[in-house]
């Protein structure tokens, strides 16, 4: 137990720390997470003493939980509102992108299967007829799948917004029920081209839809408690514990009952966002700021899992093909239905960059055919998923990250919180704003006041250090007695300074200060030790700003 404890901790800062040194060089963190976890396995036998599949076993329920929160979270993308208006678009693409790839890489893969050194002594038919079909269908029905788990994590890396990340958070999270059925009918097919059973539709289609079906129903239920818990029983400290109760809840059905994990999730999400839009968003909220260590270490186990074999010289070909046939199909498949869809040239064009990745449900697909055929099909679509999914989890999210850019839809997700840690106080203050020495008079104090449209005056010293603060409130209420314009001088309005800020400070930290004093301005005071007086920050300013640059992020045209 201790060493798993260990292996945790180490993972999930290792896995941080790859990931900033990734995003450092412009690489989507997720990458960085997964190399770390391959390179685990390479070195981590000298410090573990050899950690084995049946170790990384024991780390599985941690998996599980960061699927389950990734579906939950693509759920709550999909409000009614965009069904209403891009739903068909969106049945048209997944239809086009899914079959496709399926179609492409099960000619590819049973082309390369077939015999064509007896070409010369035997019809093409004949050569075509010894091909490994069942292998060849079995890998274009897995092919379907697309993983959302390193998707989504780079469109929320990068805070995205715009049709392009709606389509793909809509299409990988309705990828896994077509995925099911047609491994459904592709299984049976296959039984059949082996001479292991006579095609039944019943045998295709039951499975599958007791899968989907089954998924969807439990999670519309548990999304359902949690609303109706969310509007009995609001209490912002109770929203994330109820939240993760839930979705642990739909982990252990989902193993009992021998139901779809993600598609669960990601129904249960789509319940809370459409039956609670306002109440839910914090949920949401919450579960996004807890997630992060769990992703990093999902991340991690996906590499440590990525676990290469010797693969004999025919079956790296079968992997070649099955790659160039689901890359194509996915591309053509997504910019046609696209195109047919009536979906934007920029979901077109760029679409098909969104869905390289591969994982969960391929290799959970891969794992049950390798229970059901003989052996050499078992062994051959294991190592060909497993080596496939290396490489597409690699080249996946760079290829998100360069279609979400020139789609436009970078930073536009960007949330009030984000933009106050990117900003400094030198880019909101008011760096000329009007000063009083302490001996101006009011007369002079109220026509700066009556010629400007602030709200505070610092006051000074002879050697420009603030010494206080004179607010609109407090003149006004002397003007209003009348009769002091002579006797009363900026010293005697204002009122103490209770806290300073730096240009260089980050304007998160600035406004957190206000709160701590409850005051509304500070003033901004050199970082030299002479500490003059440089401008004045307001909570009513940076509220504007943050407020416009919001507004400007998620309105502008792509």
């Amino acid at each position: 137990m201790d060493r798993f404890i260990l292996l945790i901790g180490i993972a999930v800062i290792l896995g941080s720390a790859g990931g900033r040194i990734f995003a450092r060089l412009r690489v989507p963190q997720v990458v960085g997470y997964i190399i770390i976890g391959i390179l685990a396995i390479l070195v981590g036998g000298a410090w573990f003493h050899d950690i084995t599949p049946e170790d990384l076993k024991q780390l599985e329920p941690i998996s599980l939980f960061a699927l389950t929160i990734i579906g939950f979270s693509v759920g709550g993308e999909l409000k009614k509102e965009v069904f209403q208006k891009h739903g068909k678009g969106f049945v048209i693409v997944l239809l086009c992108e899914g079959l496709t790839a399926a179609l492409f890489v099960t000619i590819l893969t049973g082309l390369v299967t077939c015999p064509w050194s007896k070409l010369a002594g035997a019809s093409i038919f004949r050569v075509l007829a010894h091909g490994n079909w069942s292998l060849a269908i079995l890998l274009g029905a897995i092919a379907s799948a697309t993983a959302p788990a390193a998707t989504v994590d780079v469109l929320w890396e990068y805070k995205t917004r715009g049709i392009l990340t709606t389509t793909v958070m809509a299409i990988v999270a309705l990828d896994d029920g077509l995925a099911l059925l047609l491994y459904g009918f592709a299984s049976s097919a296959a039984d059949f081209l082996s001479g292991g059973a006579v095609f039944s539709l019943m045998n295709a289609l039951g499975k599958p839809l007791y899968h989907i079906l089954g998924s969807i129903i439990l999670g519309a239920l548990v999304g359902s408690a949690y609303v109706v818990f969310l509007r009995l029983f609001y209490n912002r400290e109770m929203i994330l514990p109820l939240c993760i109760g839930g979705l642990l809840s739909i982990i252990g059905i989902c193993h009992y009952l021998d139901l779809d994990l993600i598609l669960a999730s990601m129904s249960s999400g789509v319940m809370v966002v459409n039956l609670a839009p306002q109440r839910s968003s914090e949920a949401f909220d919450q579960l996004a700021r807890f997630a992060p260590p769990i992703f990093v270490l999902f991340f991690v186990l996906v590499g440590a899992h990525l676990q290469l074999k010797a693969m004999a010289a025919w079956m790296i070909v079968v992997a070649v093909a099955y790659v160039v046939g689901r890359t194509s199909g996915k591309f053509m498949g997504a910019y046609f239905g696209s195109k047919w869809g009536g979906l934007p040239a920029t979901v077109q064009k760029y679409l098909g960059f969104c869905l390289f990745s591969q994982a969960g449900v391929a290799i959970g697909l891969a794992i049950l055919a390798s229970h059901r055929f003989p052996t050499e099909t078992a062994q051959s679509i294991i190592l060909v998923i497993t080596a496939t999914t290396f490489l597409v989890q690699i080249i996946g999210p760079p290829s998100v990250r360069f279609a979400v850019i020139r789609a436009g839809e970078v930073g536009k997700d960007i949330t009030e919180e984000d933009l106050l840690a990117s900003y400094r106080v030198s880019e909101i203050m008011d760096s000329k704003p009007p000063v009083f020495k302490r001996d101006t008079t009011l007369k002079k104090v109220l026509q700066t006041a009556a010629e400007s449209e602030f709200l505070y005056y610092p006051v000074v010293d002879e050697a420009s250090h603030p010494i206080g603060i004179i607010s609109f409130l407090e003149i006004k209420q002397v003007f209003m007695t009348g009769g002091l314009e002579s006797l009363v001088l900026a010293c005697d309005l204002m009122t103490d300074i209770l806290a300073v800020t730096a240009p260089e400070a980050r304007l998160i930290d600035a406004l957190e200060k206000m709160k701590e004093v409850e005051v509304e301005v500070l003033p901004v005071v050199s970082a030299d030790k002479d500490r003059f007086l440089v401008g004045m920050i307001e909570q009513r300013r940076i509220q504007q700003v943050i407020s416009r640059e919001i507004f400007r992020r998620t309105h502008e045209e792509a």
